[in-house]
């Protein structure tokens, strides 16, 4: 039921071809840099691109549609996929309480005036959600219990390079792939002394690592792709200096690191308008006191 009805909402509000709307100024360059086998601006978003043609290559409606399209396919398998941290983080009442308790969270999330208008145009945050949601569904306890723990360091692993490789802001994810494997290791209960909680389990963490720089390998058809000499090329990454200069987004630097007491408070007046917009008060109101009540932190990661 939430696929279908997601799925339905999504196609009959979807952009038919290229379109500008909800911010998706990208659109052009991202389809023709898919299409044509070329570089997209920076930082390159190598994943997005190489997805990007498979849904191409659909015998169905225009180019820009069959782009579009890849949106709705991640924002809809988002939506699953918070269905299912929710279900198997929700206090166990009832069967039913945890089904209806994923379910309004997954449409909450599907149906969010953000998300709805990431899945319907060409840009990379539908993609980039579907891996967020992805990785905290491979650090949950319910998982760790099913597989083994040598399994789930691979997939975290790969799908946290592969993440990167679709937005650089993936790489916020990088300290949990650290961090994670000082506290597994020590297995935290009850008696564990605090010395023991905080040692460090190499061969997991280099196990994740490895698997992280597989994932990362996605960067190297950047310059693969340049040398082809494509009508899209930001950078020329066939070149040591336009591989660091577009993978690095130095492009856009100085929006970033350049921050003011006034530009930061501005940007915390943005952020709280977003999240106004996106579930209204009453809705922040119930996740937040949901958070503080509900909240049981996990030592699986």
């Amino acid at each position: 039921m939430l696929v279908i009805s997601l799925s339905g909402v999504y196609l009959i509000s979807m952009a038919p071809g290229l379109t500008w709307a909800n911010y998706g100024t990208d659109g052009g360059d991202l389809i023709t840099a898919a299409a044509t086998g070329g570089v997209a601006h920076p930082s390159g978003y190598p994943v997005y691109l190489l997805l990007a043609r498979l849904f191409q290559l659909l015998p169905v409606g225009s180019l820009a549609f069959r782009t579009n399209l890849m949106s709705a396919v991640a924002a809809v398998a988002a939506a699953v996929l918070v269905y299912e941290l929710v279900t198997r983080a929700a206090l166990p009442l009832s069967e039913r309480g945890n089904w209806l308790a994923g379910l309004a969270s997954a449409y909450a999330f599907g149906l969010s005036p953000l998300i709805w208008s990431q899945a319907v145009i060409t840009e990379v945050y539908a993609l980039h959600a579907l891996f967020v949601a992805s990785i905290l569904y491979l650090s949950t306890e319910y998982l760790s219990v099913r597989f083994a723990q040598k399994q789930l360091d691979r997939f975290l692993g790969l799908l946290v390079g592969l993440a990167i490789g679709n937005h650089l802001t993936s790489i916020l994810f990088l300290p949990i792939l650290f961090f994670a494997k000082f506290v597994q290791s020590s297995g935290i209960l009850p008696g564990t002394s605090l010395k023991a909680s905080w040692r460090l389990d190499i061969r997991g963490l280099l196990n994740r690592l490895i698997w992280l720089g597989i994932g990362l390998l996605a960067y190297l058809s950047l310059p693969l792709r340049a040398l082809a000499n494509p009508p899209i090329n930001w950078g020329n990454p066939a070149t040591p200096f336009g591989f660091v200069w577009l993978v690095s987004g130095r492009l856009y630097q100085d929006e970033l690191f350049v921050l003011t007491l006034a530009s930061i408070w501005e940007r915390c007046q943005v952020i709280a308008a977003l999240l106004l917009g996106q579930f209204g008060i009453l809705g922040l109101v119930i996740g937040l006191v949901g958070l503080i009540i509900f909240f049981k932190p996990s030592t699986c990661f």
